[in-house]
């Protein structure tokens, strides 16, 4: 099973003059909707976690990491953005990688 927690900055979206409907939309076309399931945290950040009664997820997770990560708007208010991913562990427990820290390093 593979998870993605993405958060974004609403005041640092505010301050660039970026729409809360642009990232919406972004994020809405990164996580097609029905393929994932969708959970909003406390902290405001959002879970996508695969279906895995669509047959492809695992393919859609490299889709939406390419969309987000090729979205300049989207990178400068991205405050969070962590993959989950258990498919490599016998006893289902997560691996994480900070996907925004090595996006930032690159």
């Amino acid at each position: 099973m593979q998870k993605m927690l993405v958060k974004v900055n609403n005041e640092k979206m505010k301050e660039l003059g970026i729409s809360e409907y642009y990232i919406d939309l972004t994020l809405h076309d990164a996580f097609d909707e029905g393929h994932f399931f969708v959970e909003e945290q406390e902290d405001g950040s959002i879970l996508y976690t695969g279906n895995p009664e669509y047959p492809n997820y695992l393919g859609l997770f490299g889709t939406a990491y390419s969309v987000l990560s090729d979205d300049e708007s989207f990178m400068s208010v991205c405050e969070k953005w962590i993959w989950y991913d258990n498919e490599d562990t016998e006893d289902g427990t997560y691996l994480e990688e900070d996907v925004l820290k090595v996006e930032r390093n690159d």
